[in-house]
């Protein structure tokens, strides 16, 4: 059982969000990315592009739902390359860990890992069970929806604040 809440404020680019579950057994206890997780997805430049990659396996694209030359594979592109030039270019995708115990509160599921760190997330949770047990869970967070979630690599948040990318920054200091 669960229930969650969001909101906005005018003027500051951020998503808040308010969840809280009640379970009768939480499934956290596990190493590695086994957990009982929130998943939350955010378009924020609006394109509706895809949240996930073109491959054999995804079942979106397919002859009759894109047409034949779109669901093609690209024999220039290897398909684990596509999936990663392409996974959370056009959306911000967590995979949140309720709760996260010993691991990072989130997993950001695309190429921009940086959009779980802070200053362009947070979060905080709190409950009182252990792995197995019944409980109740509230986690409050927040994120910054972005409408250039490419990896720090290529583009970070500083190419939209001072019209420069990190490696001209450093080369004019």
């Amino acid at each position: 059982m669960s229930k969650s809440a969001s909101a906005g404020v005018k003027g500051l680019n951020r998503l808040f969000v308010l969840y809280e579950a009640y379970d009768n057994y939480w499934d956290f206890g596990l190493a590695g990315l086994h957990n009982d997780t929130l998943e939350l997805m955010v378009d924020g430049d609006a394109s509706g592009g895809p949240f996930v990659s073109k491959g054999p396996t995804t079942r979106s694209w397919t002859d009759g739902k894109v047409g034949k030359p779109a669901a093609t594979p690209d024999d220039r592109i290897t398909i684990d390359e596509a999936r990663w030039a392409i996974q959370g270019v056009h959306a911000q995708n967590y995979h949140i860990f309720t709760p996260a115990a010993a691991k990072d509160w989130t997993m950001a599921w695309n190429v921009a890992t940086w959009t779980k760190e802070f200053p362009h997330a947070n979060a905080k949770c709190r409950y009182d069970f252990k792995p197995g047990e019944p409980g109740k869970l509230v986690m409050e967070f927040w994120i910054s929806p972005t409408t250039t979630p490419a990896p720090r690599a290529r583009r970070g948040p500083w190419s939209r604040c001072c019209g420069k990318t990190k490696s001209s920054a450093s080369a004019s200091s």
